[in-house]
Formats: structure tokens, C-alpha cells, sequence
């Protein structure tokens, strides 16, 4: 967006309030500049020139992009775009700090190389996990304590065939740090595409969507990792691009609003597999236990997500599904928020995992790697006996040979 097009946006905002309610950093704090009409005000002044100070930018900053504000917004302002627009006009007047440069390429490209996903592997069989937990600095330290406790390297192939009679043929696209951390899901998913006749296409070229570049202000990447993934589903004649992470499944759409979309219709997993043709024909062994549904703010802003996940868990008999307690704000992962603002992110989390326990659910379903992790870490401080699923584990799991 153009400066010109930032202040069209901003002005259709009428600073109603609406949206405060559902604005986390504003519940943390109750300061107006950490409101989304305060943010606007303050993009307004901004890009008009009129205020430029290190407090408008850390507002600005702070912003955790779970885009909540649109749903309640009366004027539909496309808060999301606004807020990354503008990221990319204070980047483009300051040069990004080493450590938020190297942190994104450590996140968004070494999983990629098979030699560091083969040392992620041995993290913990080799004992560094323990050695850094105990003499990392703060952030390697927050780091290792959200990682999971089973990190496995994998060789993903280019085609998983159907096991079934063949009826479409769909791509997967695999996250750049969920190729590491959501491995289980991914294979998960490939495994019930496969049941159900679907040939799976994971395109060696493919690379990160660009969510955390764009939310970071950083367009340039963003767009260059967007261009290499059309490059990479291009050509192979697929019904669909699906993805296992919310987040990635938000960003991916988002390219067809921006430039040119993908080379099929873009997907979140559990909303394809709702509507395949022969789904009910899938059968599932019965699971007697209390199941919490975690939705994430990505999957609030796609269509059918947050009923997807719902209708394809009760395929699964005697289960209690529930949808997770809590107050319906951002649980605080938010791509980089939960290492960026700690204390903030856990904060937020604190009525997630209260409303967990109070649930007393045996397993914690959630579609957003960060999500998942983040959650994940609280539990374990908690000390709870809950297990974080992503939906297409728990059904794989539960499928029927």
C-alpha cells in the first residue's frame, strides 16, 4: 500500500471502539495507543508527518496482528493490511537490528537444509538441549523451553501416492519451522489424504509463506517468498494447496489479495478434508476422553475455521469435545510476539491455561504451530498431564486399518 493508501484506509476508521474489547495489547495495558484505533490515529499522524517519536513506534510494534479488531469493526476496516503497510514504511526508514535479521533467517530458512534439521534431531539425543537450557542467555533459554520434546529430522519426498482408487491429487505446503516441529501433523495429514485417494505433491522449492517478514514490515522478502512459492506449486495440476498451520494457510491466501495466487485454491487442511466428497467413509476407533478445542486467531479469519476442526473430530466416537474456556483473546504466540514480549505473551496465555484446567481435558487440539508450542510451554510450567494435538494427529491416530 502507498502512503496515499494507507490514509484512504486509516480514514474509513471511525474510531467507534468497537474493536477494544477484542484487542489483547490493549487489555494488557488499557492505554489507548495500544488500542487499534489508537494505532490508526497514530499511522494517520504518522504517514502525514505530523508525529514521529519512539513511543508512536513502539505502539506500532507491540501490535500482535491477530487481526480480531476486523471481525468486530463496523467500518470492515482491513486492519491487517494497514498495520503491515505501515511496518513497511518504518523499515524502509531504518535498518533492521542484527538480531531480529538473524533470528528470521534461523526460524524461516535453516529448516530447509537437511543438515540443520538433522541437528535439530540430535538436540536432545546428544544432550545439548540440557547444556543450553542451563547457560543460554534469556532468549536461547525461552527458546529451548518452547521447543518440543521430540525433534526429528525428515526427508520429505516429492509424491506420496493414494492408497486408495486415486480421485485428485493436492499440494502440501510444510511451514518453515513446521517442517521441523510439526512433522507428526504433516505426516498425519499426508496419511489420511493418501486413505481417502489423494496423491500428495511436497514440492522440494517450496519455501516459508513470508507471514513474519510481512508482520515485521519486511515486504521485500515477503513478496520474494511469495514469488518462489508460486514457482514451486506451479505445474503439477493440483486440486488444491493445503496447509497444516493456520498461520501459513492465513499468509498463503493473502497472496492472490496482494499479487498473483498460487497455482490452486489455497486450503487450511481440516476445511479441505470437511468437505472431501468421501470423508464419511473414513472410520475411527472410539476415544472416551475430554478433547479442548483451541482456535487460533488465524483460523477465526478463514472460512468454516473454526467449525472444520469440530465437525471432522466428532467423525471420532465417544469423544467430549469442548471448545477451550477462556476470555477469546490472542493466546500470545502471534508469529515472533511470544519471543519478542515474553512476559506479555505468557500473560495472555495465563486464561488459556486456567480454562484448560478447569476443563479438565485430557487433550488440547490447536492448527497453529506457535499456538501449539506456546501453549505447549505453559502446560509443562503448570506441570498438567494435557497432550497438544494438532487435529490431523488425533485422527490419524485414531483411523481405522
Amino acid at each position: 500500500m502507498s502512503p496515499e493508501q494507507i490514509l484512504a484506509e486509516a480514514d474509513r476508521c471511525v474510531k467507534c471502539g468497537y474493536c477494544l474489547p477484542h484487542c489483547p495489547s490493549y487489555a494488557l495495558s488499557a492505554d489507548e495507543g495500544e488500542s487499534p484505533r489508537g494505532r490508526i490515529a497514530l499511522i494517520q499522524a504518522l504517514v502525514q508527518g505530523t508525529v514521529d517519536t519512539p513511543r508512536l513506534h513502539q505502539h506500532l510494534d507491540s501490535c500482535l496482528v491477530c487481526r480480531a479488531c476486523e471481525a468486530a469493526c463496523p467500518s470492515e476496516v482491513r486492519y491487517g493490511q494497514l498495520i503491515s503497510a505501515v511496518r513497511s514504511l518504518q523499515n524502509s526508514n531504518k535498518t533492521p537490528g542484527t538480531i531480529h535479521r538473524l533470528g528470521l533467517a534461523l526460524l524461516t530458512r535453516a529448516p530447509y537444509k537437511q543438515t540443520m534439521a538433522s541437528l535439530a534431531g540430535g538436540y536432545q539425543r546428544l544432550g545439548v538441549a540440557s547444556l543450553v537450557g542451563r547457560l543460554g542467555g534469556a532468549a536461547i533459554r525461552r527458546l529451548h523451553r518452547l521447543m518440543p520434546a521430540d525433534i526429528r529430522s525428515e526427508t520429505w519426498k516429492q509424491v506420496y501416492p493414494a492408497t486408495t482408487a486415486t480421485i485428485g491429487r493436492v499440494g502440501l505446503f510444510t511451514g518453515c519451522i513446521g517442517r521441523i516441529t510439526d512433522r507428526p501433523a504433516l505426516l498425519a495429514g499426508i496419511r489420511i489424504l493418501n486413505r481417502l485417494g489423494y496423491e500428495v505433491i511436497v514440492p522440494s522449492n517450496q519455501r516459508c509463506c513470508g507471514a513474519m517478514h510481512r508482520h515485521a514490515g519486511d515486504r521485500r522478502e515477503a513478496e520474494s517468498l511469495a514469488r518462489q512459492n508460486q514457482d514451486a506449486f506451479a505445474g503439477h495440476r493440483l486440486d488444491a494447496v493445503l496447509g497444516v498451520a493456520s498461520g501459513c494457510s492465513s499468509r498463503l491466501l493473502e497472496y492472490g489479495e496482494e499479487d498473483t495466487p498460487l497455482a490452486a485454491p489455497v486450503m487450511d487442511i481440516s476445511n479441505f478434508l470437511f468437505h472431501a466428497p468421501n470423508i464419511d467413509q473414513l472410520k475411527f476407533q472410539p476415544l472416551p476422553k475430554r478433547v479442548a478445542i483451541h482456535t487460533p486467531c488465524s483460523m477465526k479469519t478463514m472460512e468454516n475455521g473454526r467449525s472444520a476442526p469440530y465437525q471432522l473430530l466428532r467423525l471420532i466416537p465417544d469423544t467430549d469435545l469442548l471448545e477451550l474456556p477462556e476470555n477469546g483473546l490472542c493466546c500470545g504466540a502471534a508469529g515472533l510476539y511470544l519471543l519478542t514480549n515474553p512476559d506479555s505473551a505468557d500473560t495472555l496465555r495465563e486464561d488459556k491455561i486456567n480454562g484448560l484446567q478447569q476443563s479438565q481435558a485430557e487433550i488440547l487440539i490447536t492448527s497453529n504451530t506457535g499456538c501449539a508450542l506456546h501453549l505447549a510451554a505453559g502446560i509443562r510450567e503448570a506441570e498438567m498431564e494435557v497432550e497438544v494435538l494438532h487435529p490431523m494427529e488425533l485422527l490419524a491416530r485414531q483411523l481405522s486399518d
